[in-house]
């Protein structure tokens, strides 16, 4: 469906099969070539301002995370050695939390204690 109609947007379809079509993507980690393309295709939706820009961030760090590079975003969280919920590893906490900003994302430690609070409750 995407190689023949493109990434799908709201504007062509419901928010909720464009929302359920991401998180399927989202899901995709045993098919990073999929992942990738479809990343590249919502990037042009994104720009286009006819996708949330969140959910480039989500896939774009997701497969960053996979090729064992440095998240953009920080969006993605593990276990780390001593027990601990801890964002996956991310190049520079200024520049993650300038992109978060931009993207109406609160900064990475915000986020951080959200998701260890989460975890204990």
């Amino acid at each position: 469906m995407i190689d023949a109609a493109g990434y799908p947007t709201i504007e062509k379809v419901v928010k909720e099969a464009n929302q359920a079509t991401w998180l399927i993507i989202q899901g995709s980690i045993g098919q990073p070539e999929f992942m990738k393309k479809c990343a590249k295709e919502l990037e042009i939706a994104v720009n286009q301002n006819k996708a949330d820009a969140k959910n480039l961030a989500y896939l774009l760090d997701r497969i960053a995370v996979l090729e064992d590079k440095p998240q953009l975003y920080g969006t993605q969280f593990d276990w780390n050695e001593n027990g601990i919920l801890s964002p996956n590893k991310f190049d520079n906490i200024i520049k993650v939390n300038q992109r978060r900003k931009s993207i109406g994302l609160n900064t990475l430690e915000q986020q951080t204690n959200i998701i260890r609070k989460r975890v204990q409750d």
